[in-house]
């Protein structure tokens, strides 16, 4: 068995997704072979750096644009067929590797991984190759869907039963949660964090790829095809090592704006030192180099109720000594914290998908709004009388294991075939 997972580097999640569900599938047996592909890197030219600059300018600068064109995407066959003849070659690229190295299946944690898959189908006119979608977003939205699709993986039954109205098989939808990892990880030791120093010694401790994780390895068998790479493999650097240690102030909160620093980190810190005076912060800023520096003015400022970090190699060993974790509504993020039974705060998400997620996990129960916690703060002393039983009722902690074994035991079906 190979197993092709296709992700795209818009954000971190996705490979993340991709990452648990490879951990159970070794777990479950050690013989199949995982390769991962960022479908970005695909292309005969470099679409990635654009697409990449582009999303991050409208999502973050143009919010209102970009909520115009997730709108407008819900029925995507304009978009399916503009892309078909975009992406043409790239399709093409990937036929000749399902070819060439005999790939079983193909596992897509991406919407237009799964863009990509569909119009391979109908290429290859292929029924052997299974394909499976992992949808990381906990209310739907048309972009995930595609024909020709074998299995969907979905967080709730309600998405579930919309995939069924919408002509899916019973038999080719299952709730298996987002994928996440064991609510059990170890705690990051200080000397498994070197950051970069420049020429004349100091420390810079700058996020992005200065940030080394010394003692991870690539898994044996497991094969990397990403201009973004793996977050937990060691990265290049052209300066020297300097050992630093993270210096959480415990208790701490974690407040994280995903892997690019977004949702209004920097105003949501000032308003937690002056609003929430009991609790120290522990800022990940992810690669917003320019977010991070200002934020280190600040810790100056704040020294005994701040610590600021640009990229973690491992936030979720982070978020379990947390008391309390302050995100954006991105998918991963807030399974990850779910699982934990963490006091989830939601900051101002981001629009889209984030939205969707934002309403759906706010109406259920399981997080609450940032100006809620301000307002209340102590609410999270009584987190587990009042939220805990509903975050276990979102997030299925082995959901990994789940949609793992579903990836061996399934066969190829005729549940979306249509045209």
């Amino acid at each position: 068995m190979h197993v092709l997972f296709l992700y795209a580097s818009t954000g971190s999640g996705h490979l993340k997704a991709a990452e648990y569900i490879e951990d159970a599938l070794s777990e479950l047996d050690p013989n199949i072979k995982v390769s991962m592909t960022d479908v970005l890197n695909m292309c005969n030219f470099p679409i990635e750096t654009f697409v990449l600059k582009l999303f991050r300018l409208l999502i973050s600068g143009l919010p209102n644009v970009y909520r115009f064109f997730y709108r407008l995407s819900e029925n995507n066959a304009l978009f399916n067929r503009i892309a078909g003849i975009f992406f043409k070659s790239s399709i093409e690229r990937l036929q000749e590797r399902c070819i060439n190295e005999k790939i079983t299946h193909i596992v897509c944690t991406h919407p237009l991984a799964l863009l990509f898959v569909s119009k391979l189908k109908k290429k290859m006119h292929d029924t052997s190759t299974i394909t499976m979608g992992i949808i990381t977003d906990y209310q739907i939205h048309r972009f995930w869907l595609y024909p020709r699709i074998d299995y969907y993986c979905v967080p709730n039954m309600e998405m579930k039963e919309e995939l069924l109205q919408m002509g899916w098989d019973d038999d080719c939808v299952q709730v298996t949660g987002i994928p996440c990892p064991r609510p059990c990880p170890k705690s990051p030791r200080a000397d498994d964090l070197v950051y970069a120093s420049n020429s004349v010694g100091t420390t810079s401790c700058l996020p992005s790829n200065e940030l080394i994780y010394r003692n991870s390895v690539e898994k044996p068998g497991l094969i990397y095809e990403s201009s973004v790479g793996k977050p937990e493999l060691i990265y290049e650097s052209n300066f020297g090592k300097h050992e630093n240690q993270l210096d959480m102030k415990e208790p701490f909160c974690l407040v994280a704006g995903g892997g690019w620093g977004l949702s209004n980190l920097e105003e949501t810190t000032y308003s937690l030192l002056k609003k929430v005076l009991s609790c120290n912060l522990f800022v990940v800023t992810g690669k917003n180099r320019a977010l991070f520096k200002r934020l280190k003015l600040l810790e100056r400022k704040n020294p005994d109720r701040l610590t600021v970090q640009g990229t973690i190699p491992n936030m979720f060993s982070i978020m379990s000594s947390a008391s309390v974790v302050l995100t954006k509504p991105g998918g991963l993020t807030v399974t990850e914290a779910m699982i934990l039974r963490k006091p989830l705060i939601l900051l101002k998400p981001l629009p889209g998908a984030e939205e969707r997620n934002f309403n759906y996990l706010i109406n259920k129960g399981a997080a609450i709004s940032f100006n809620s916690f301000v307002e209340q703060p102590d609410i999270v002393n009584k987190w587990h009388r009042l939220f805990s039983e509903k975050q276990s009722q979102t997030a299925n902690s082995k959901s990994s294991e789940v949609i793992a074994r579903w990836i061996v035991e399934t066969k190829p079906s005729n549940c979306r075939m249509d045209n």
